[in-house]
């Protein structure tokens, strides 16, 4: 999985889409779309000015995103941590089914509040399971005690959550320092 991918869409607008995408004030909510943009070409292929994501642009291309929330963050049974270890070419798992430890780093996580996307590789993974065997994939920062990497997660394609630096650090810490 790669964190840091771009991709490219070309989704063909009208001229009468166009200005009621331009004349549009309303905007999408920040845990939507997590700094996401779009680039609006003309028919030569020629980039209009930035336009900030509003609602009659994210109805054209929400297709595109996938959209998680943290409600889904519930009945969570056990806690894998997979790091990546491109030294040895194989991963390091940690899994956490004691359930004290997996309510605790849970509440952090639903803690979160949406944060900008830092400028770091996302390429470990948190998989919550839950009760019933279905599982929620978690991108997180590689964490390495005493240097700093990030402070969040990245759920689904489009939205990074943060609990703040000094409980994500706590909770790293804590259970994911092996």
């Amino acid at each position: 999985m790669e964190a840091w991918r771009r991709f490219y869409a070309y989704k063909p607008i009208s001229p009468d889409e166009l200005g009621i995408i331009t004349s549009d004030k309303t905007p999408v909510p920040p845990e939507i779309i997590d700094g996401q943009y779009v680039h609006l070409c003309n028919d030569e292929g020629e980039g209009i000015p930035f336009i900030h994501m509003n609602q009659s642009l994210y109805k054209m291309v929400k297709d595109f995103y996938e959209v998680r929330s943290l409600n889904e963050i519930t009945d969570i049974s056990s806690i894998k941590r997979i790091r990546k270890n491109p030294e040895k070419w194989q991963n390091k798992v940690l899994n956490i089914e004691d359930a004290d430890s997996v309510n605790e780093i849970v509440k952090v996580l639903k803690n979160s509040e949406v944060y900008y996307l830092g400028a770091t590789s996302y390429e470990d993974l948190l998989i919550l399971t839950k009760k019933d065997g279905s599982e929620i994939e978690l991108q997180i920062p590689p964490y390495y005690p005493e240097l700093f990497t990030g402070e969040g997660f990245i759920l689904g394609d489009a939205v990074y959550y943060s609990p703040g630096r000094e409980e994500w650090l706590e909770l790293m810490d804590k259970y994911f320092n092996k």
